[in-house]
């Protein structure tokens, strides 16, 4: 079992940033500071508007929030800023950390027809001001996020009430993936979020344009540059939502290879990577680490556009072996017994499968997001139906939190192509996951089987697009507490967490049994007096 374990040096506590573990909401509680500026709109000066959640009722990407209490206008060398009464943390393995939200919206091509038939034209319609985000931890220094980086407060992406306002939506869809859709088909691209404008604290640079580093932040300002913006509120990601375009080389953002890395490469001209699945190479993975262990319990999800040139069998065998997209642990995945083609040691595994259109599928390709738990035990949804080379099709798996199955939705030019209706379940359990990873498989083992099994296949993913729980510790801090040393945090239920100390970082000593988390503040306590060179951390292992 995997366990997460977070460092505390008592003698060094300026390296740490202590931030409070106080219940909060994870929208805006204050309003600090506002500047309507020049040529804002009259009578939308209520600041009351941009706090707390923003405006749900009637509100859809194709109507916006437009009442004086619902969206709070900023006009030119305006700017607003907001108050969080709990921090935002950065998570350095997700990659969208706030959400800023608007009254922009889609512009539908038949607004004559009834609006459950609306479809969107792919324009966004907005005020058109230029902005600028800045962000703060003590509301003195702010720090303005990268302008190549930051999206335009009120453009993308229209609210949506019904969806989940810490949520954002995957950053990479663009205006035209909307045109031809009504509202359900908008829906299923926002994969149950609220729209907004999502923002990654690690964008935040000084005046020399140098990265500023901040672990968490707690204020979060717009200016806005020209002509006007409307502001409908400020929302806390909850969780991790780690967003990869590849619009740049992502080795930099942390993904890595392993095995053959050459079946892995990144195309800047296209922002995508090319995959060569070939299963007569060893296993091979292109991956980037969660920072948490997602296990049955957890709500998780991944989305991402695949396109394949070709896919088929090879020498090795005549049934087809399937090529992952998808969720794994990896140090069972990197065991050379992992031989998923056998079953053997194939474990802990959340992924889109694709086999080809071979052997026992009867002419068809399968479509599948499979589940499989630590014992080996599978579940899959599946679909036998036609698959187009040289297209893309956006596919979502997602687990609900407390299950053991996996359900799946594939799109085609943005319409509902599957939903995955056929289903196998062997009668899963727990598992563990710490990746997200693009896999090739090999074949090794089933030429001895009744059923030797291959692949060879060739594509493009990009628009990646990962949400998880947060990770099992936050908003961490220590200090002495009436003599004795005290670590105080935010937990997570369905986790337990020990108190250790060590002398050398080499031998730890656990101080006591494990505690359950709580969803909310805990503190565990060295009850004995520290030596003069003690060391602390806080192991998380999941239940």
């Amino acid at each position: 079992m995997r366990s997460k374990s977070l460092l505390l040096l008592p003698l060094a506590l300026s390296s740490f940033v202590a931030v409070s573990a106080a219940q909060g909401s994870p929208y805006a509680a204050a309003v600090v500071n506002y500047n309507p500026g020049a040529g804002y709109a009259p009578g939308y000066t209520n600041v009351s508007a941009v706090i707390g959640q923003p405006a749900s009722s009637g509100i859809d990407p194709f109507d916006p929030a437009y009442e004086t209490n619902q969206i709070l206008s900023i006009g030119a060398g305006g700017s607003v800023t907001v108050e969080f009464d709990r921090p935002i943390v950065h998570y350095p393995n997700g990659n969208r950390d706030f959400i800023i939200f608007g009254n922009s919206f889609l512009e539908a091509g038949n607004y004559f027809d009834p609006p459950d038939v609306w479809a969107a034209n792919g324009e966004v319609i907005n005020d058109g001001g230029a902005t600028r985000v800045s962000v703060s931890a003590d509301g003195v220094a702010f720090y303005t996020l990268n302008p190549a980086l930051a999206p335009t407060v009120n453009d993308l992406y229209p609210t949506d009430g019904a969806g989940d306002f810490r949520k954002p939506v995957n950053p990479g869809l663009n205006p035209a993936r909307f045109a031809g859709l009504t509202l359900s088909n908008i829906s299923m691209f926002y994969d149950g979020s609220a729209g907004g404008a999502s923002y990654n604290i690690a964008w935040a640079q000084d005046t020399n344009g140098n990265a500023a580093d901040l672990r968490a932040i707690r204020y979060v300002r717009v200016d806005v540059l020209t002509n006007s913006a409307q502001v409908a509120g400020f929302a806390a990601v909850e969780g991790t939502a780690l967003a990869e375009d590849f619009s740049n080389n992502p080795a930099a953002d942390g993904w890595q290879a392993f095995g053959d890395a050459n079946l892995f490469t990144w195309q800047p001209a296209g922002q995508e990577m090319h995959v060569t699945w070939d299963s007569t190479k060893p296993n091979s993975f292109y991956f980037h680490p969660l920072g948490t262990v997602l296990t049955s319990n957890d709500a998780f999800s991944l989305s991402f556009d695949l396109l394949l040139t070709g896919a088929d069998t090879n020498e090795d065998g005549t049934n087809a072996l399937e090529l992952g997209i998808g969720f794994l642990n990896l140090a069972g995945a990197e065991n050379p017994n992992f031989l998923i083609g056998t079953g053997e040691n194939a474990t802990n595994l959340a992924e889109f499968e694709f086999y080809p259109a071979a052997g026992e599928y009867g002419g068809l390709p399968s479509l599948d997001a499979t589940l499989i738990d630590t014992n080996g035990y599978y579940y899959f949804a599946y679909d036998d139906i036609p698959w187009g080379f040289g297209m893309f099709y956006h596919v979502t798996i997602t687990h609900a939190a407390g299950t053991s199955a996996l359900t799946g939705q594939i799109l085609a030019n943005g319409q509902l192509y599957s939903t995955l209706p056929g289903g196998f379940s062997e009668g899963t359990g727990d598992f563990r996951l710490d990746a997200v990873s693009i896999n090739s498989y090999s074949d090794a083992g089933t030429a001895a089987l009744d059923f030797p099994s291959s692949i060879t296949a060739d594509g493009f993913v990009k628009n990646m697009f990962v949400t998880a729980p947060p990770p099992p510790v936050t908003y961490l801090s220590g200090a002495f507490t009436n003599n004795a040393w005290q670590a105080q945090f935010w937990s997570r239920t369905n986790w337990n967490y020990t108190l250790e100390k060590s002398a050398n970082l080499q031998t730890w000593l656990s101080l006591g049994p494990a505690a359950a988390g709580t969803g909310g503040p805990l503190a565990l306590q060295d009850t004995n007096t520290p030596g003069p060179s003690v060391f602390y951390r806080v192991s998380a292992s999941p239940q």
